[in-house]
Protein backbone atom coordinates (compact mmCIF):
# COMPACT_ATOMS: atom_id res chain seq x y z
CA UNK A 1 0.00 0.00 0.00
CA UNK A 2 1.40 3.36 -1.07
CA UNK A 3 1.64 6.04 1.62
CA UNK A 4 0.32 9.40 0.37
CA UNK A 5 2.77 12.26 0.02
CA UNK A 6 2.37 15.50 1.95
CA UNK A 7 1.23 17.22 -1.26
CA UNK A 8 -1.44 14.56 -1.85
CA UNK A 9 -2.65 14.92 1.74
CA UNK A 10 -2.88 18.71 1.32
CA UNK A 11 -4.80 18.33 -1.95
CA UNK A 12 -7.23 15.96 -0.26
CA UNK A 13 -7.72 18.37 2.63
CA UNK A 14 -8.40 21.23 0.18
CA UNK A 15 -10.94 19.09 -1.74
CA UNK A 16 -13.23 18.68 1.27
CA UNK A 17 -16.59 20.41 0.86
CA UNK A 18 -19.76 21.05 2.77
CA UNK A 19 -22.98 19.42 1.62
CA UNK A 20 -24.26 22.80 0.45
CA UNK A 21 -21.13 23.37 -1.66
CA UNK A 22 -21.45 19.92 -3.26
CA UNK A 23 -25.10 20.53 -4.13
CA UNK A 24 -24.20 23.93 -5.59
CA UNK A 25 -21.43 22.76 -7.94
CA UNK A 26 -23.11 19.70 -9.47
CA UNK A 27 -25.87 19.81 -12.07
CA UNK A 28 -27.84 16.88 -10.73
CA UNK A 29 -30.07 14.40 -12.52
CA UNK A 30 -32.79 12.35 -10.83
CA UNK A 31 -31.99 8.77 -9.91
CA UNK A 32 -34.23 6.19 -11.55
CA UNK A 33 -35.75 3.11 -9.96
CA UNK A 34 -33.36 0.68 -11.66
CA UNK A 35 -30.39 2.52 -10.13
CA UNK A 36 -31.87 2.21 -6.66
CA UNK A 37 -32.45 -1.51 -7.30
CA UNK A 38 -28.74 -1.93 -8.08
CA UNK A 39 -27.90 -0.13 -4.83
CA UNK A 40 -30.36 -2.25 -2.84
CA UNK A 41 -28.89 -5.40 -4.40
CA UNK A 42 -25.41 -4.46 -3.21
CA UNK A 43 -26.71 -3.53 0.25
CA UNK A 44 -28.31 -6.99 0.51
CA UNK A 45 -25.13 -8.77 -0.66
CA UNK A 46 -23.06 -6.85 1.87
CA UNK A 47 -25.53 -7.67 4.64
CA UNK A 48 -25.23 -11.38 3.77
CA UNK A 49 -21.46 -11.04 4.28
CA UNK A 50 -21.87 -9.30 7.66
CA UNK A 51 -21.23 -5.76 6.42
CA UNK A 52 -23.74 -3.12 7.52
CA UNK A 53 -24.63 -0.53 4.88
CA UNK A 54 -27.94 1.34 5.13
CA UNK A 55 -29.81 4.41 4.03
CA UNK A 56 -29.40 7.21 6.56
CA UNK A 57 -31.70 7.23 9.57
CA UNK A 58 -33.98 9.97 8.23
CA UNK A 59 -34.72 7.93 5.09
CA UNK A 60 -35.29 4.72 7.08
CA UNK A 61 -37.70 6.52 9.45
CA UNK A 62 -39.60 7.94 6.49
CA UNK A 63 -39.98 4.47 4.96
CA UNK A 64 -41.06 2.84 8.24
CA UNK A 65 -43.59 5.45 9.33
CA UNK A 66 -45.27 5.92 5.97
CA UNK A 67 -47.56 3.46 4.27
CA UNK A 68 -49.21 2.77 0.95
CA UNK A 69 -48.39 5.16 -1.89
CA UNK A 70 -46.50 7.59 0.37
CA UNK A 71 -44.08 4.87 1.51
CA UNK A 72 -40.54 6.13 1.05
CA UNK A 73 -41.56 9.70 0.26
CA UNK A 74 -38.22 11.10 1.50
CA UNK A 75 -36.26 8.53 -0.53
CA UNK A 76 -38.23 9.45 -3.65
CA UNK A 77 -37.66 13.13 -2.97
CA UNK A 78 -33.90 12.67 -2.63
CA UNK A 79 -33.83 10.47 -5.74
CA UNK A 80 -35.56 13.22 -7.70
CA UNK A 81 -33.01 15.73 -6.40
CA UNK A 82 -30.16 13.54 -7.66
CA UNK A 83 -28.48 12.43 -4.46
CA UNK A 84 -28.63 9.64 -1.89
CA UNK A 85 -26.99 9.31 1.53
CA UNK A 86 -26.05 6.05 3.22
CA UNK A 87 -24.20 4.98 6.34
CA UNK A 88 -21.76 2.22 7.17
CA UNK A 89 -21.89 2.12 11.01
CA UNK A 90 -19.20 -0.56 11.41
CA UNK A 91 -16.63 1.79 9.90
CA UNK A 92 -18.31 5.02 11.12
CA UNK A 93 -18.71 6.38 7.62
CA UNK A 94 -21.39 8.18 5.61
CA UNK A 95 -21.50 8.07 1.81
CA UNK A 96 -23.07 10.60 -0.50
CA UNK A 97 -23.88 9.56 -4.07
CA UNK A 98 -24.59 12.36 -6.55
CA UNK A 99 -25.90 11.69 -10.05
CA UNK A 100 -24.30 14.37 -12.22
CA UNK A 101 -25.28 15.66 -15.65
CA UNK A 102 -22.08 15.75 -17.69
CA UNK A 103 -23.28 17.48 -20.87
CA UNK A 104 -24.46 16.09 -24.16
CA UNK A 105 -23.02 12.95 -25.64
CA UNK A 106 -21.91 12.34 -29.19
CA UNK A 107 -25.43 11.50 -30.37
CA UNK A 108 -27.12 14.20 -28.28
CA UNK A 109 -27.90 11.91 -25.39
CA UNK A 110 -27.06 12.92 -21.85
CA UNK A 111 -23.68 12.06 -20.40
CA UNK A 112 -24.07 11.02 -16.80
CA UNK A 113 -21.50 10.30 -14.14
CA UNK A 114 -21.69 9.60 -10.44
CA UNK A 115 -19.71 11.52 -7.82
CA UNK A 116 -19.13 9.77 -4.50
CA UNK A 117 -18.17 11.48 -1.24
CA UNK A 118 -17.42 10.13 2.22
CA UNK A 119 -17.81 11.66 5.64
CA UNK A 120 -16.56 10.31 8.94
CA UNK A 121 -19.18 10.46 11.69
CA UNK A 122 -17.27 13.18 13.55
CA UNK A 123 -16.79 15.44 10.50
CA UNK A 124 -18.98 18.17 9.05
CA UNK A 125 -17.40 18.12 5.57
CA UNK A 126 -17.37 15.55 2.77
CA UNK A 127 -14.25 14.14 1.13
CA UNK A 128 -14.42 13.17 -2.56
CA UNK A 129 -13.87 9.46 -3.22
CA UNK A 130 -14.11 9.60 -6.98
CA UNK A 131 -16.26 9.95 -10.05
CA UNK A 132 -17.61 6.95 -11.92
CA UNK A 133 -19.10 6.58 -15.40
CA UNK A 134 -21.08 3.53 -14.35
CA UNK A 135 -23.50 3.36 -11.43
CA UNK A 136 -22.59 -0.24 -10.63
CA UNK A 137 -18.95 0.77 -10.07
CA UNK A 138 -19.94 3.71 -7.88
CA UNK A 139 -22.16 1.45 -5.77
CA UNK A 140 -19.70 -1.41 -5.36
CA UNK A 141 -16.86 0.95 -4.42
CA UNK A 142 -17.99 0.64 -0.78
CA UNK A 143 -17.05 -3.04 -0.97
CA UNK A 144 -13.39 -2.04 -1.28
CA UNK A 145 -13.66 0.11 1.85
CA UNK A 146 -15.13 -2.81 3.81
CA UNK A 147 -12.39 -5.02 2.36
CA UNK A 148 -9.64 -2.60 3.42
CA UNK A 149 -11.09 -2.58 6.95
CA UNK A 150 -10.94 -6.39 7.03
CA UNK A 151 -14.73 -6.77 7.18
CA UNK A 152 -15.20 -8.27 3.72
CA UNK A 153 -13.26 -11.15 2.23
CA UNK A 154 -13.47 -11.79 -1.51
CA UNK A 155 -16.45 -10.51 -3.47
CA UNK A 156 -19.81 -9.59 -2.01
CA UNK A 157 -21.72 -12.00 -4.26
Amino acid sequence: MKIPTQKELEQLENAKSTFKEIMKVHMREPFIESEVKVLLGNIKKLKNKGCDFFFTEDIVKSIKKSSGETRGELLESLMSEGYLTLIAPQIKLRLLYVKVYGGKGMFWGKKIHYAVYQQDYDEKVWTPLGTFKFWSLAVTGINNIFRSEGLLKGSAT
